[in-house]
């Protein structure tokens, strides 16, 4: 199989980067060359071969797929959305940056000519440098002078049409995690051991075992309405209940008969 440069979408020391595109693209340097399916993982809806999930072979135009979203109307970025397969931007470079403290502001989102400007990328700087490039915040990607986080070689970048919301398939109504089990099972099957790799694995399963905690308070709180609705159905009639009252009816107990 051909080997796949799994290029930055995002820096990799960002602690949101399960939320922002795919989520084992924070290693510009790793690449993905089979043995790593996916077809068991919790939660991945159907419509997705998981092989594209894993970036063991890029989509066909059409194909489900995650990648980034072109706004019709400012022709600005964001990520992470499902959706149909447009188009594969490639570029040799990326530089992904953190602001300076204090400078956010100076960031402005990046439209799609800023997709062809980084093809003239092509000095490559090393992490804590001082240099132009993107940053994405709140899904959406910005461009600006920070500390570089991260350089990707060889990108590759998946530019759909995001499926609507009704479409089971649309991101915001996957299953809680999935995207997070996804990535450690691939991590566990390449079985890397430098310190960026171990690091990642660690950050995934803190924030896989965070949201597992949060279903499993939501699932909880939900069965004890539940439980509580049933009890109450199952009383017998009259049995410590009162019966709710409108305003007039309260009026009427409180002026006596007369009142009427």
């Amino acid at each position: 199989m051909a080997r796949v440069s799994v290029a930055a979408t995002y820096p990799p020391s960002s602690s949101s980067a399960f939320k922002l595109f795919l989520p084992f693209q924070g290693n510009p340097r790793m690449s993905f060359t089979g043995g790593s399916s996916a077809s068991g993982i919790v939660g991945l809806p159907r419509g997705f071969d998981p092989a594209v999930l894993t970036w063991e072979r890029l989509p066909e135009t059409g194909e489900a797929c995650i990648g980034i979203a072109i706004n019709e109307e400012n022709d600005t970025l964001s990520a992470p959305y499902a959706g149909a397969l447009r188009g594969v931007f490639t570029c040799p470079f990326m530089i992904w940056v953190k602001p300076n403290p204090g400078e956010e502001d100076s960031f402005v989102p990046c439209t799609v000519k800023d997709l062809e400007h980084i093809k003239s990328w092509t000095l490559v700087r090393e992490p804590g440098d001082q240099a132009f490039g993107w940053w994405i915040k709140d899904k959406q990607y910005n461009k600006g002078t920070g500390v570089i986080e991260n350089v990707g070689v060889d990108v590759r970048m998946l530019v759909v049409q995001p499926f609507p919301r009704e479409d089971k398939r649309h991101i915001d109504r996957w299953m809680p995690g999935a995207l997070h089990r996804l990535f450690i099972s691939v991590m566990e099957r390449q079985k890397k051991n430098d310190g960026k790799s171990v690091k990642m694995l660690a950050e995934a399963r803190v924030a896989l075992a965070k949201v597992e905690a949060e279903q499993t308070k939501l699932v909880e709180e939900k069965l004890s309405l539940v439980k509580e609705t049933v009890d109450a159905l199952s009383k017998p009639p009259g049995h410590n209940r009162r019966r709710p009252t409108s305003y007039l009816e309260d009026m009427i107990c409180r002026q006596g008969p007369e009142a009427q």
